[in-house]
């Protein structure tokens, strides 16, 4: 029987549903592709088996194992496989898209910081665990088999993974025989184990030996066995010494030196015989002082920034000795936290305020990459001065810790979330719609608040089916409950009951109840988090104030008047919550300050002149339609409530147009100027409002029952489109006819769909999904929806028309200004090609709202521009702090 004829693989071509967009590369084992999924329209990577091996029985069974090992590994630090087929006589796999550079491209660089070399290492370490779990061993690691991407290390290539446990198809039985026989070489020699070399069975521990050499290539930036001629390098693997990473790198810690050495032994027996020990040796050594990880790849600065920083710390120590006199309490002592290098502590509130352990020895925090805006969390050890990442937080927000200090509760993704201290993959435990706030007992029970309008929940810490834990009262106006806090006894509990609210009566309230029967009893007025600390207080927030207060256990009342324990006013966020966290023993950390913004104008080559003089906290900042009002948010200086302002570019006069005592924001203008719709919490959640810009009259445009952002108004004035958190579908886009009826979705799936823009002519909408995994720009049909074009590829939001509808702008990460001539005239949007016009330090956005906006002709940007040095605000840790109370 006659084969049909191979097909050339080249762009534009399809296999299957993947339409072939570009070469990535080449190896021995395959052909790799980008290409794009015709039908998720998302961006994948295809792995093709060469022309050369096609036809070979033995490569093709090795090309099909290697799906069915991949399948087998669902792990964080290894790249998935999404699919696998056969087109036109083409084997190919389908894999996720790794979008950054190869471990190999980034040695080629030179040697890697001592902290990045652990983190990858420990990762790579993890993935590897998980595939010897499996019966898996890789026998191919090397740095060009290892992928850095933005949510850390991924290993790659199991075409020659000798998978011990495989599990066989029914059509597999007859062909179930070795791929490699015993005396065959297979790998890449200078990172293969002298019993792979000799052609003995391996098992995990030569692995172990390959990820020795890849830590020795990392921190040195050269190989472990180098040599003129294939034989000698058989000879240093086999025969001789292995080298010592201290040799080329002197300055490196013993601990790192003696992993690297162990991995490196000539027999297995005496090697690390476990990659998980391996990965906790890492993880363990990060806690090393960072004056340890001195590199001679390191910039002058780094050096002199960590040296800075552990003199601060030391300093504090001396502080603290020097107040320990005989007979006297210890005075206050307070000392700052900063982020690690390359990183800065998010200003975006809605990831909530950092988290001390119960201890007392750790804080928690979410922190942004500078280069990319990931968000992930980091933990700070008190008693060193580096702090380490927690891989899988990606995205983490209003991070809790266990009693025993050991593992951390947070939201990600659409769920509750933990994650143990020392590593490893975080467990999702439930969904969760919108994240208030979660707290976790001595019993191993988490109680959270799942949504911005509903009552607390609980569910077992090791996961399950969450069940409701209280009741909203509507006699008492219940709107919402949230910030749940566990008392000592692990039984009864704090949180926030948020009211709905008038100018007679704005008052929200902690409440106390038990777990077992969870009757709330009042404790005192407060719309804020809470912590308590021995002996005997608990700290809130009022007025942007932190306040302590004396409170019993007992009785579960407050006493006496509460007394300030910071001089600084905390970031305050409408949700209800202060930036402030602190231990039962005391330890005290208070969250960056307030970061002042200006509203620039900044032309299309980032030329920049003042819009409006003051420096401020702006948010949410846009222009009315004729180019002639600059309409923004601004909290109040004492209470840090929001409310909406009005800016007069010709007169340069302010005025402020909402009053309420709960928060205003989200504002939009009509188009001739007269109303404006906004979002106001004052029920509750928010809810959205128009008002007449001459008039204090406002009023609720319909009751709801999720949380409304108002977003974009059609140029005709008659729809605005709002964003809807839904309990189940997390961000959706709706449809509100402005004279009166009833809200519509528009766009709703189970992704974050968010920011629309309406095009000039009012039939197209620019929106942002997350969808493909990252934020990317839309453009889709309007009001019927169809015909959607994705315009970003590298990621971005904020999507903002030109007045005549012929140039899209949106946001790139890295605060990159993109331009995209867009041409609407055909049924289907076409872009061209995008272009970075320039670079500014947009401030980051707290409600997903947006920060800038375009002059309708397209030359001028209205931008929200941070000053001075994002690094410039630390954490606060205070000690001690109990001892000044007791003298007021």
């Amino acid at each position: 029987m006659m084969q049909s004829p191979r097909m050339t693989v080249a762009i534009g071509n399809r296999l299957g549903p993947y339409e072939i967009v570009s070469r990535l590369g080449a190896g021995g084992m395959g052909e790799v592709w980008r290409a794009r999924d015709t039908r998720l329209d998302r961006s994948v990577a295809v792995k093709i088996l060469p022309a050369g091996l096609a036809h070979d029985p033995q490569f093709r069974l090795r090309f099909e194992r290697e799906a069915k090992t991949i399948s087998q590994l669902s792990h964080p630090n290894i790249c998935q496989i999404y699919d696998v087929g056969r087109e036109h006589e083409v084997d190919y796999l389908v894999m996720e898209l790794l979008e950054g550079e190869s471990l190999a491209a980034r040695i080629a660089k030179g040697p890697l910081p001592i902290r990045d070399a652990l983190r990858y290492g420990a990762e790579v370490a993890d993935a590897l665990g998980k595939a010897h779990r499996h019966g898996v061993i890789h026998r191919d690691l090397k740095p060009a088999n290892v992928m850095l991407t933005r949510s850390g290390a991924k290993l790659l290539d199991f075409g020659l993974a000798k998978p011990a446990a495989l599990r066989l198809g029914p059509d597999d039985a007859t062909t179930a025989r070795p791929l490699t026989e015993q005396g065959t070489v297979v790998g890449t020699l200078q990172y293969m184990a002298p019993e792979q070399l000799g052609g003995d069975e391996v098992d995990a521990r030569a692995d172990i030996f390959a990820l020795g050499a890849v830590l020795f290539e990392m921190v040195t930036g050269r190989r472990a066995f180098e040599g003129s001629s294939r034989l000698s390098i058989v000879s240093k693997i086999v025969g001789e010494p292995s080298p010592r990473v201290s040799s080329l790198a002197p300055s490196v810690t013993p601990a790192l030196d003696h992993i690297v050495a162990q991995c490196l032994v000539k027999d297995p027996d005496q090697r690390w015989q476990c990659a998980a020990d391996l990965k906790f040796e890492l993880l363990r050594i990060q806690d090393t002082p960072a004056t340890e990880f001195r590199h001679s790849g390191r910039s002058g600065s780094s050096r002199v920034a960590w040296i800075v920083a552990l003199t601060a710390v030391l300093a504090s120590i001396i502080v603290a000795v020097i107040a320990l006199r005989p007979g006297e309490p210890p005075g206050p002592v307070r000392f700052t936290v900063s982020p690690p290098p390359g990183w800065t502590f998010s200003l975006d509130l809605t990831l909530g305020p950092p988290a001390v352990s119960p201890d007392g020895r750790y804080v928690a925090f979410s922190a942004s990459e500078d280069a990319t805006g990931r968000v992930q969390l980091w933990v700070r050890d008190m008693d060193i001065t580096q702090p380490f990442a927690l891989g899988g937080t990606d995205g983490a927000t209003f991070v809790f810790w266990s009693p025993d200090s050991r593992s951390l509760g947070f939201f990600a993704d659409g769920y509750l979330k933990r994650t143990d201290l020392k590593g490893g993959s975080p467990q999702a435990l439930c969904p969760v719609a919108v994240a208030r706030g979660g707290s976790w007992s001595s019993d191993d029970v988490i109680i959270f608040a799942p949504s911005a309008d509903g009552p607390l929940f609980r569910v077992n810490a090791s996961g399950g089916a969450p069940q409701q834990l209280t009741q909203l009262d509507r006699a008492r106006r219940d709107s919402s409950h949230r910030w749940p806090y566990f008392l000592p006894d692990g039984k009864h509990f704090l949180f926030l009951i948020r009211t709905q609210s008038s100018r007679d009566q704005p008052g929200d309230e902690i409440y106390a109840a038990n777990i077992e029967s969870p009757a709330p009893r009042r404790v005192f007025m407060a719309s804020s988090n809470i912590s308590y600390s021995e002996p005997g207080y608990l700290l809130y927030m009022r007025d942007r104030t932190l306040l302590a207060q004396r409170f019993s256990l007992k009785t579960l009342q407050v006493e006496g008047s509460p007394a300030a324990v910071s001089r600084e006013p905390l970031q305050y966020h409408p949700a209800g919550f202060g930036l402030f966290s602190c231990s039962r023993a005391g330890v005290l950390a208070i969250g960056p300050g307030s970061l002042a913004s200006t509203l620039q104008w900044v032309d299309r080559s980032g030329r920049a002149v003042p819009a409006i003089a003051a420096g401020a906290d702006y948010a949410s900042v846009r222009l009315s339609p004729d180019g002639q009002q600059i309409l923004y948010g601004l909290p109040d200086v004492t209470t840090g409530n929001h409310d909406n302002w009005v800016y007069d570019i010709a007169r340069h006069v302010s005025r402020r147009v909402t009053f309420h005592p709960r928060d205003d924001f989200s504002g939009i203008l009509t188009g001739d100027g007269k109303h404006m719709i906004f979002s106001s919490n004052r029920l509750g959640s928010p809810d959205l409002y128009i008002k007449a810009m001459d008039a204090a009259d406002e009023t609720l445009m319909f009751p709801s029952p999720s949380p409304d952002f108002a977003e974009a108004l059609s140029p005709d004035g008659r729809v605005l489109l709002f964003r809807r958190i839904d309990p189940n579908t997390r961000n959706d886009i709706m449809t509100f006819p402005v004279g009166g009826g009833t809200p519509a979705p528009f766009v709703r799936s189970s992704f974050d769909d968010l920011q629309p823009a309406f095009s000039p002519g009012g039939d197209w909408v620019a929106y942002v999904s997350n969808e493909s995994g990252r934020h990317q720009v839309y453009v889709v049909r309007f009001p019927v929806y169809g015909s959607r074009v994705q315009i970003s590829t590298e990621g971005g939001t904020q999507p903002t028309w030109r007045g005549d509808g012929k140039e899209l702008f949106y946001v790139a990460p890295g605060n990159r200004m993109i331009s995209v001539p867009i041409d609407l005239s055909s049924g289907i949007p076409r872009p061209a090609a995008t272009r970075e016009l320039f670079r500014i330090s947009l401030r980051p956005a707290r409600n997903m709202e947006r920060q800038y906006d375009v002059s309708p002709d397209g030359q001028r940007f209205l931008m929200n521009v941070i000053e001075g040095e994002r690094h410039s605000l630390p954490l606060t840790v205070s000690l001690h702090w109990q001892n000044a109370m007791a003298a007021k």
